[in-house]
């Protein structure tokens, strides 16, 4: 008997981005989101993440207290997420989301106003500058979002919500088009 192998499907592989005058909405690589929980009286571990990770191609995001994102474009091979979890061992832990969740780019110059059609965060510069990150609703559904440049956040989503949310966002950003 043949042995089945799973085969891994980007799950918004079909849709194509949407481009419209004020805003960019995009599937991005589904790499690698490394959730790092830290132990109970460890403290900031975004230090010691940034510099283990210095030559791996990925972001240390913070998530919630004691608790981090390690996000990147390109999978971690099992070694180096054994490697992590060794170095990390007796301040905190390291489960792989990457199997789990999806990222998506939002971009453009409406974006703040189309975010805020869906969530109650102040998504204002002057509140939410570049590089900070929260973790809130847009509509139903929980959302990791990181302001990553003046007009563009990346939003990081669960795996079976983000066709949903991406068809939210679309609805939220047609007044545009």
């Amino acid at each position: 008997m043949a042995e089945a192998g799973i085969k891994h499907r980007a799950v918004l592989a079909g849709l194509r981005p949407i481009n419209v005058k004020q805003v960019d909405l995009r599937a991005l690589p589904e790499g690698s989101i490394i959730q790092i929980l830290a132990r109970r009286g460890a403290g900031d571990l975004a230090p010691l993440l940034a510099d283990l990770t210095a030559d791996k191609e990925c972001e240390v995001r913070p998530a919630a207290p004691g608790e981090w994102l390690l996000v990147g474009n390109t999978a971690w091979a099992r070694e180096e997420l054994d490697s992590l979890e060794a170095s990390i061992h007796a301040v905190g832990y390291a489960v792989d989301q990457s199997h789990g969740r999806v990222r998506l780019s939002l971009a453009g110059s409406a974006v703040e106003d189309v975010l805020a059609k869906g969530s109650a965060v102040d998504f204002d510069a002057a509140a939410f500058p570049i590089g900070n990150s929260t973790v809130a609703l847009i509509g139903h559904v929980s959302v990791h979002l990181t302001r990553v440049k003046d007009s563009g956040f990346e939003l990081i989503v669960g795996r079976s919500l983000a066709e949903g949310l991406w068809q939210d966002l679309a609805r939220m950003s047609s007044e545009l088009a």
